[in-house]
Protein backbone atom coordinates (compact mmCIF):
# COMPACT_ATOMS: atom_id res chain seq x y z
CA UNK A 1 0.00 0.00 0.00
CA UNK A 2 1.17 3.68 -0.84
CA UNK A 3 0.54 6.07 1.18
CA UNK A 4 0.06 9.92 -0.74
CA UNK A 5 2.69 12.44 0.75
CA UNK A 6 0.23 13.85 3.10
CA UNK A 7 -0.80 10.57 4.64
CA UNK A 8 3.02 9.45 5.45
CA UNK A 9 3.54 12.84 6.88
CA UNK A 10 0.65 12.16 9.47
CA UNK A 11 1.64 9.04 9.62
CA UNK A 12 4.92 10.06 11.00
CA UNK A 13 3.54 12.90 13.24
CA UNK A 14 1.01 10.31 15.16
CA UNK A 15 4.73 8.06 15.74
CA UNK A 16 6.59 11.10 16.85
CA UNK A 17 3.69 12.08 19.65
CA UNK A 18 2.74 8.58 20.50
CA UNK A 19 6.95 8.22 21.33
CA UNK A 20 6.99 11.28 22.99
CA UNK A 21 3.50 10.28 24.83
CA UNK A 22 5.38 7.09 25.61
CA UNK A 23 8.25 8.64 28.11
CA UNK A 24 10.75 7.80 24.95
CA UNK A 25 11.82 11.72 24.20
CA UNK A 26 14.73 10.89 22.74
CA UNK A 27 13.82 8.33 20.63
CA UNK A 28 11.16 10.54 19.21
CA UNK A 29 13.40 13.13 18.17
CA UNK A 30 16.08 10.78 16.86
CA UNK A 31 12.90 9.29 14.52
CA UNK A 32 12.10 12.76 13.53
CA UNK A 33 15.88 12.92 12.44
CA UNK A 34 15.39 9.94 10.86
CA UNK A 35 12.45 10.37 8.12
CA UNK A 36 13.84 14.35 7.99
CA UNK A 37 10.15 15.16 9.96
CA UNK A 38 9.73 18.88 10.14
CA UNK A 39 7.28 21.66 11.71
CA UNK A 40 6.51 19.10 14.88
CA UNK A 41 6.28 19.93 18.02
CA UNK A 42 6.62 17.79 21.51
CA UNK A 43 3.02 17.38 22.92
CA UNK A 44 1.39 18.46 24.41
CA UNK A 45 2.36 21.95 22.71
CA UNK A 46 -0.94 21.85 19.84
CA UNK A 47 0.01 24.89 18.05
CA UNK A 48 1.00 23.66 14.91
CA UNK A 49 -1.74 22.76 12.77
CA UNK A 50 -0.72 19.77 11.31
CA UNK A 51 -0.31 18.31 15.03
CA UNK A 52 -3.74 18.89 16.41
CA UNK A 53 -4.77 16.59 13.37
CA UNK A 54 -2.99 13.74 14.39
CA UNK A 55 -3.27 13.79 18.43
CA UNK A 56 -4.01 10.45 19.33
CA UNK A 57 -4.62 9.56 15.85
CA UNK A 58 -2.10 6.03 15.79
CA UNK A 59 -4.35 4.87 19.34
CA UNK A 60 -7.24 5.55 16.82
CA UNK A 61 -6.38 3.36 14.21
CA UNK A 62 -5.11 0.94 16.23
CA UNK A 63 -8.54 0.73 17.91
CA UNK A 64 -10.16 0.77 14.21
CA UNK A 65 -8.28 -1.88 13.27
CA UNK A 66 -9.20 -4.28 16.22
CA UNK A 67 -12.84 -3.19 15.98
CA UNK A 68 -12.74 -3.82 12.12
CA UNK A 69 -11.01 -7.51 13.26
CA UNK A 70 -13.71 -8.39 15.43
CA UNK A 71 -16.30 -7.92 12.83
CA UNK A 72 -14.51 -9.64 10.04
CA UNK A 73 -14.48 -12.29 12.42
CA UNK A 74 -18.75 -12.00 13.44
CA UNK A 75 -19.52 -11.77 9.27
CA UNK A 76 -17.44 -14.71 8.77
CA UNK A 77 -19.37 -16.39 11.24
CA UNK A 78 -22.60 -15.47 9.85
CA UNK A 79 -21.39 -16.72 6.54
CA UNK A 80 -20.33 -19.92 7.78
CA UNK A 81 -23.94 -19.87 9.15
CA UNK A 82 -25.29 -19.25 5.97
CA UNK A 83 -23.29 -21.67 3.73
CA UNK A 84 -24.79 -24.18 6.25
CA UNK A 85 -28.23 -23.32 5.81
CA UNK A 86 -27.58 -23.77 1.96
CA UNK A 87 -26.47 -26.86 2.48
CA UNK A 88 -29.35 -27.73 4.31
CA UNK A 89 -32.19 -26.56 2.10
CA UNK A 90 -30.06 -28.01 -0.89
CA UNK A 91 -29.98 -31.38 0.90
CA UNK A 92 -33.31 -31.60 1.74
CA UNK A 93 -34.13 -31.21 -1.68
CA UNK A 94 -33.77 -27.50 -3.06
CA UNK A 95 -31.72 -29.27 -5.94
CA UNK A 96 -29.62 -26.04 -5.97
CA UNK A 97 -32.28 -23.51 -6.08
CA UNK A 98 -33.59 -22.05 -3.27
CA UNK A 99 -35.89 -19.44 -2.72
CA UNK A 100 -35.71 -17.82 0.57
CA UNK A 101 -39.21 -16.34 1.57
CA UNK A 102 -38.13 -15.35 5.53
CA UNK A 103 -38.42 -11.53 6.31
CA UNK A 104 -37.73 -9.37 8.97
CA UNK A 105 -41.16 -9.45 10.57
CA UNK A 106 -40.58 -13.59 10.77
CA UNK A 107 -36.91 -13.46 12.05
CA UNK A 108 -35.43 -15.76 15.19
CA UNK A 109 -32.55 -15.44 16.71
CA UNK A 110 -29.60 -17.19 15.68
CA UNK A 111 -26.13 -17.88 16.77
CA UNK A 112 -23.80 -16.54 16.65
CA UNK A 113 -24.96 -13.20 18.67
CA UNK A 114 -24.79 -9.89 17.47
CA UNK A 115 -23.22 -8.61 20.19
CA UNK A 116 -21.63 -9.35 23.54
CA UNK A 117 -21.80 -7.01 25.82
CA UNK A 118 -19.55 -6.79 28.82
CA UNK A 119 -19.51 -4.20 31.44
CA UNK A 120 -21.35 -5.62 34.99
CA UNK A 121 -19.44 -7.44 37.13
CA UNK A 122 -22.57 -9.41 38.80
CA UNK A 123 -25.43 -11.70 37.71
CA UNK A 124 -27.69 -9.28 35.26
CA UNK A 125 -30.95 -9.36 36.43
CA UNK A 126 -33.15 -7.59 33.77
CA UNK A 127 -33.07 -6.14 30.29
CA UNK A 128 -34.94 -3.28 28.26
CA UNK A 129 -35.42 -1.02 24.81
CA UNK A 130 -35.73 1.80 24.63
CA UNK A 131 -39.28 2.72 22.83
CA UNK A 132 -37.39 4.87 20.21
CA UNK A 133 -33.94 5.34 20.88
CA UNK A 134 -31.05 2.53 20.12
CA UNK A 135 -30.49 2.26 24.03
CA UNK A 136 -30.66 -0.52 25.77
CA UNK A 137 -30.75 -1.04 29.62
CA UNK A 138 -29.65 -3.87 31.80
CA UNK A 139 -30.08 -3.95 35.62
CA UNK A 140 -27.92 -6.19 37.55
CA UNK A 141 -26.27 -7.67 40.91
CA UNK A 142 -23.75 -5.43 41.17
CA UNK A 143 -26.37 -2.58 42.12
CA UNK A 144 -25.37 -0.68 38.86
CA UNK A 145 -27.37 0.19 35.87
CA UNK A 146 -26.13 0.03 32.74
CA UNK A 147 -26.92 2.07 29.48
CA UNK A 148 -25.92 0.41 25.65
CA UNK A 149 -26.43 1.52 22.49
CA UNK A 150 -27.71 -2.16 20.88
CA UNK A 151 -26.87 -1.02 17.06
CA UNK A 152 -23.26 -1.09 17.75
CA UNK A 153 -23.03 -2.53 20.58
CA UNK A 154 -21.25 0.16 22.67
CA UNK A 155 -21.22 0.87 25.97
CA UNK A 156 -22.84 4.83 26.98
CA UNK A 157 -23.09 5.05 30.85
CA UNK A 158 -23.26 3.57 34.78
CA UNK A 159 -25.98 4.62 36.59
CA UNK A 160 -25.32 4.41 40.34
CA UNK A 161 -27.31 5.21 42.59
CA UNK A 162 -28.84 1.93 44.30
CA UNK A 163 -27.03 0.78 47.10
CA UNK A 164 -28.41 -3.21 46.55
CA UNK A 165 -29.03 -5.24 43.94
CA UNK A 166 -31.26 -3.59 40.59
CA UNK A 167 -33.94 -6.11 40.04
CA UNK A 168 -35.70 -4.57 37.04
CA UNK A 169 -35.70 -1.99 34.85
CA UNK A 170 -38.76 -0.52 32.15
CA UNK A 171 -38.32 2.20 29.69
CA UNK A 172 -41.55 4.73 29.08
CA UNK A 173 -43.11 5.42 26.22
CA UNK A 174 -42.42 9.14 24.85
CA UNK A 175 -44.90 11.85 26.15
CA UNK A 176 -46.39 14.44 23.88
CA UNK A 177 -42.92 16.74 24.50
CA UNK A 178 -40.80 13.36 23.33
CA UNK A 179 -39.61 12.63 27.06
CA UNK A 180 -39.24 9.36 28.15
CA UNK A 181 -38.38 7.96 31.67
CA UNK A 182 -36.07 4.69 32.86
CA UNK A 183 -37.53 3.44 35.94
CA UNK A 184 -35.57 0.70 38.30
CA UNK A 185 -36.23 -0.88 41.18
CA UNK A 186 -34.30 -2.62 43.80
CA UNK A 187 -33.58 -4.74 46.89
CA UNK A 188 -32.53 -0.94 49.02
CA UNK A 189 -36.34 -1.10 48.73
CA UNK A 190 -36.78 2.28 46.23
CA UNK A 191 -37.77 2.79 42.86
CA UNK A 192 -35.69 5.48 41.17
CA UNK A 193 -36.62 7.71 37.75
CA UNK A 194 -34.25 8.53 35.66
CA UNK A 195 -34.32 11.22 32.72
CA UNK A 196 -33.02 9.53 29.07
CA UNK A 197 -31.29 12.58 28.38
CA UNK A 198 -28.35 12.78 30.65
CA UNK A 199 -29.62 9.67 32.77
CA UNK A 200 -29.76 11.92 35.81
CA UNK A 201 -31.88 10.21 38.62
CA UNK A 202 -34.79 12.85 39.12
CA UNK A 203 -36.79 11.27 41.96
CA UNK A 204 -36.86 8.07 44.42
CA UNK A 205 -40.10 6.46 45.51
CA UNK A 206 -40.26 4.82 48.77
CA UNK A 207 -43.24 2.72 50.61
CA UNK A 208 -42.44 -0.80 49.84
CA UNK A 209 -41.31 -3.41 52.91
CA UNK A 210 -39.44 -5.37 51.19
CA UNK A 211 -37.04 -6.16 47.94
CA UNK A 212 -38.95 -4.14 44.97
CA UNK A 213 -38.59 -7.08 42.31
CA UNK A 214 -40.61 -5.87 39.40
CA UNK A 215 -41.75 -2.65 38.01
CA UNK A 216 -43.60 -1.05 34.62
CA UNK A 217 -45.09 2.23 33.14
CA UNK A 218 -48.71 2.47 32.60
CA UNK A 219 -49.35 2.99 29.23
CA UNK A 220 -51.67 6.70 28.66
CA UNK A 221 -51.36 7.81 31.66
CA UNK A 222 -49.54 9.47 34.50
CA UNK A 223 -48.51 5.97 36.72
CA UNK A 224 -46.11 3.32 37.24
CA UNK A 225 -46.76 -0.50 38.91
CA UNK A 226 -44.15 -1.83 41.36
CA UNK A 227 -44.37 -5.98 42.44
CA UNK A 228 -42.37 -6.22 45.81
CA UNK A 229 -41.50 -9.51 48.25
CA UNK A 230 -43.99 -7.54 50.56
CA UNK A 231 -46.64 -9.09 48.67
CA UNK A 232 -47.91 -6.29 47.28
CA UNK A 233 -48.21 -4.85 44.07
CA UNK A 234 -48.57 -0.34 44.20
CA UNK A 235 -49.23 2.03 42.13
CA UNK A 236 -47.68 5.25 42.10
CA UNK A 237 -48.33 8.37 40.75
CA UNK A 238 -45.14 9.45 38.75
CA UNK A 239 -45.58 13.49 38.88
CA UNK A 240 -45.77 13.38 42.97
CA UNK A 241 -43.83 10.62 43.67
CA UNK A 242 -47.06 9.33 46.05
CA UNK A 243 -48.74 5.84 46.07
CA UNK A 244 -51.99 5.89 44.83
CA UNK A 245 -53.21 2.43 45.72
CA UNK A 246 -51.95 -0.86 47.35
CA UNK A 247 -52.87 -4.29 45.50
CA UNK A 248 -53.33 -6.72 47.65
CA UNK A 249 -53.97 -10.55 47.13
CA UNK A 250 -51.20 -12.58 46.94
CA UNK A 251 -49.53 -14.62 49.56
CA UNK A 252 -46.07 -14.78 48.65
CA UNK A 253 -43.43 -12.66 47.03
CA UNK A 254 -44.74 -11.24 44.15
CA UNK A 255 -41.99 -11.52 41.21
CA UNK A 256 -43.30 -8.68 38.32
CA UNK A 257 -45.85 -7.20 37.06
CA UNK A 258 -46.99 -5.95 33.81
CA UNK A 259 -49.81 -4.07 31.67
CA UNK A 260 -51.65 -4.41 28.17
CA UNK A 261 -51.29 -1.96 25.38
CA UNK A 262 -53.97 0.13 26.43
CA UNK A 263 -53.31 0.31 30.41
CA UNK A 264 -56.29 -1.65 30.96
CA UNK A 265 -55.21 -4.79 32.57
CA UNK A 266 -51.88 -5.59 34.80
CA UNK A 267 -50.91 -8.96 35.17
CA UNK A 268 -48.97 -9.84 38.41
CA UNK A 269 -47.07 -13.51 38.84
CA UNK A 270 -45.96 -15.06 42.32
CA UNK A 271 -43.97 -16.96 44.58
CA UNK A 272 -47.36 -18.73 45.77
CA UNK A 273 -47.77 -20.18 42.11
CA UNK A 274 -50.68 -17.88 41.00
CA UNK A 275 -50.76 -15.38 38.19
CA UNK A 276 -53.29 -12.21 39.34
CA UNK A 277 -55.32 -10.39 36.93
CA UNK A 278 -56.04 -6.17 37.60
CA UNK A 279 -58.20 -3.88 36.15
CA UNK A 280 -56.48 -0.63 36.82
CA UNK A 281 -59.99 1.24 36.01
CA UNK A 282 -60.89 0.14 39.60
CA UNK A 283 -57.71 -1.27 40.96
CA UNK A 284 -59.08 -4.50 42.01
CA UNK A 285 -58.02 -8.13 41.23
CA UNK A 286 -60.59 -9.47 37.94
CA UNK A 287 -59.32 -13.21 38.04
CA UNK A 288 -56.18 -15.85 39.24
CA UNK A 289 -54.68 -18.45 36.94
CA UNK A 290 -53.79 -21.41 38.96
CA UNK A 291 -51.76 -24.17 36.95
CA UNK A 292 -48.07 -24.11 37.60
CA UNK A 293 -46.64 -26.01 39.94
CA UNK A 294 -43.76 -24.04 41.29
CA UNK A 295 -42.86 -19.97 41.56
CA UNK A 296 -44.65 -18.06 38.68
CA UNK A 297 -41.22 -16.05 37.38
CA UNK A 298 -42.60 -14.36 34.15
CA UNK A 299 -45.55 -12.83 32.42
CA UNK A 300 -46.29 -11.28 29.53
CA UNK A 301 -49.23 -9.56 27.38
CA UNK A 302 -49.72 -11.21 23.85
CA UNK A 303 -49.83 -8.52 20.73
CA UNK A 304 -52.99 -8.05 18.55
CA UNK A 305 -51.30 -10.06 16.11
CA UNK A 306 -51.56 -13.22 18.45
CA UNK A 307 -54.03 -15.45 17.64
CA UNK A 308 -54.64 -19.37 19.61
CA UNK A 309 -55.38 -21.87 16.56
CA UNK A 310 -56.97 -25.07 18.19
CA UNK A 311 -59.55 -27.45 16.99
CA UNK A 312 -62.19 -24.78 17.37
CA UNK A 313 -61.79 -21.34 15.01
CA UNK A 314 -59.19 -18.72 16.58
CA UNK A 315 -60.53 -16.40 19.22
CA UNK A 316 -59.81 -13.86 21.31
CA UNK A 317 -59.79 -12.68 25.00
CA UNK A 318 -59.70 -9.89 27.05
CA UNK A 319 -59.12 -6.94 25.27
CA UNK A 320 -57.71 -9.46 22.38
CA UNK A 321 -55.19 -10.63 24.29
CA UNK A 322 -53.62 -13.87 25.92
CA UNK A 323 -51.16 -14.45 28.69
CA UNK A 324 -47.89 -16.14 28.57
CA UNK A 325 -46.18 -17.14 31.90
CA UNK A 326 -42.70 -18.99 32.90
CA UNK A 327 -42.44 -20.93 35.42
CA UNK A 328 -39.69 -23.00 37.80
CA UNK A 329 -41.78 -26.06 36.92
CA UNK A 330 -39.60 -25.94 33.92
CA UNK A 331 -42.95 -24.99 31.66
CA UNK A 332 -44.26 -22.09 29.70
CA UNK A 333 -48.20 -21.55 29.65
CA UNK A 334 -50.23 -19.75 27.61
CA UNK A 335 -53.53 -18.67 29.68
CA UNK A 336 -56.88 -17.62 27.72
CA UNK A 337 -58.35 -14.70 29.73
CA UNK A 338 -62.44 -15.62 28.24
CA UNK A 339 -62.35 -18.30 30.91
CA UNK A 340 -59.36 -17.66 32.71
CA UNK A 341 -58.14 -21.43 31.57
CA UNK A 342 -54.45 -22.59 30.71
CA UNK A 343 -55.09 -23.10 26.36
CA UNK A 344 -51.87 -24.50 26.09
CA UNK A 345 -48.65 -25.80 28.21
CA UNK A 346 -45.14 -25.92 26.41
CA UNK A 347 -42.80 -28.56 27.99
CA UNK A 348 -39.13 -28.88 27.18
CA UNK A 349 -36.92 -26.59 29.04
CA UNK A 350 -34.39 -28.84 31.66
CA UNK A 351 -34.46 -26.18 34.53
CA UNK A 352 -36.18 -22.97 35.64
CA UNK A 353 -37.91 -20.93 32.82
CA UNK A 354 -36.76 -17.61 33.85
CA UNK A 355 -38.37 -15.18 31.18
CA UNK A 356 -40.78 -14.98 27.97
CA UNK A 357 -41.80 -12.45 25.63
CA UNK A 358 -44.31 -13.20 22.23
CA UNK A 359 -42.69 -12.75 18.74
CA UNK A 360 -43.56 -9.78 17.22
CA UNK A 361 -45.97 -11.82 14.20
CA UNK A 362 -48.00 -13.42 17.16
CA UNK A 363 -46.94 -16.69 15.82
CA UNK A 364 -44.16 -17.65 18.06
CA UNK A 365 -43.01 -17.46 21.77
CA UNK A 366 -39.56 -17.12 22.96
CA UNK A 367 -38.54 -18.49 26.47
CA UNK A 368 -34.89 -18.56 27.96
CA UNK A 369 -33.98 -20.47 31.15
CA UNK A 370 -31.39 -21.76 33.36
CA UNK A 371 -30.85 -24.72 31.56
CA UNK A 372 -28.65 -21.92 29.67
CA UNK A 373 -31.14 -22.10 26.47
CA UNK A 374 -33.50 -20.01 24.57
CA UNK A 375 -36.03 -21.92 22.71
CA UNK A 376 -38.52 -21.06 20.37
CA UNK A 377 -42.11 -22.27 20.08
CA UNK A 378 -44.47 -22.27 17.35
CA UNK A 379 -47.63 -21.05 18.47
CA UNK A 380 -49.47 -22.95 15.68
CA UNK A 381 -47.38 -26.25 16.18
CA UNK A 382 -47.82 -26.81 20.20
CA UNK A 383 -43.79 -27.56 20.05
CA UNK A 384 -40.48 -25.90 19.90
CA UNK A 385 -39.16 -25.70 16.64
CA UNK A 386 -35.73 -23.81 17.68
CA UNK A 387 -33.02 -24.32 20.52
CA UNK A 388 -29.94 -22.49 20.74
CA UNK A 389 -27.76 -24.42 23.66
CA UNK A 390 -25.61 -22.75 25.46
CA UNK A 391 -27.14 -19.53 24.68
CA UNK A 392 -25.25 -18.18 27.57
CA UNK A 393 -22.12 -20.00 29.55
CA UNK A 394 -24.25 -19.85 32.91
CA UNK A 395 -28.02 -19.52 33.54
CA UNK A 396 -29.85 -17.10 31.27
CA UNK A 397 -31.58 -14.70 33.66
CA UNK A 398 -33.60 -12.39 31.49
CA UNK A 399 -35.13 -11.19 28.21
CA UNK A 400 -36.23 -8.61 26.59
CA UNK A 401 -37.71 -8.57 22.79
CA UNK A 402 -37.64 -4.94 20.74
CA UNK A 403 -40.84 -5.13 18.49
CA UNK A 404 -41.20 -1.75 16.44
CA UNK A 405 -37.36 -2.03 14.90
CA UNK A 406 -37.43 -3.19 11.51
CA UNK A 407 -36.17 -6.38 12.50
CA UNK A 408 -37.07 -7.74 16.16
CA UNK A 409 -34.26 -7.40 18.10
CA UNK A 410 -33.45 -9.92 21.28
CA UNK A 411 -31.79 -9.50 24.20
CA UNK A 412 -30.91 -11.65 27.24
CA UNK A 413 -28.96 -10.96 30.02
CA UNK A 414 -27.42 -14.02 32.13
CA UNK A 415 -25.61 -14.70 35.39
CA UNK A 416 -22.27 -15.19 33.23
CA UNK A 417 -22.52 -10.98 33.91
CA UNK A 418 -23.16 -10.68 29.94
CA UNK A 419 -25.96 -9.46 27.82
CA UNK A 420 -25.61 -10.91 24.38
CA UNK A 421 -28.38 -9.14 21.38
CA UNK A 422 -29.87 -11.63 18.81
Amino acid sequence: MVLTKRQKTQLDSAVYEYLHLSGHPELAEKFVEEVKLSGVTPPPVRDDPLQSKVTGLLEKKWTTILRLSKKKSELEARVRSLEAEVAELQASGGGGRIRRTRDASNSLPQQPPAHVLKGHRDTVTSVAFHPVFTLMASSSDDATIKIWDYETGKFEKTLKGHTDVVQKVAFSMPNEDGESLLASCAADLTIKLWETHEFACIKTLKGHEHNISGVCFVPGGDFLLSASRDKSIRLWEITTGYCKQTLMGHTEWVRDVVTDDQGKLAASCSNDKTIRLWSLDNNSCVGTLRGHSHVVESVCFTPGSFRLVGPQPPKEAVGGKFLISASRDKTVRIWDLTNLSCAMMLSGHDNWVRGVVCHPNGSYVLSVSDDKSIRVWDVSQKRCIKTIEEAHAHFVSSVALLENAAQPVLATGSVDQTIRLW
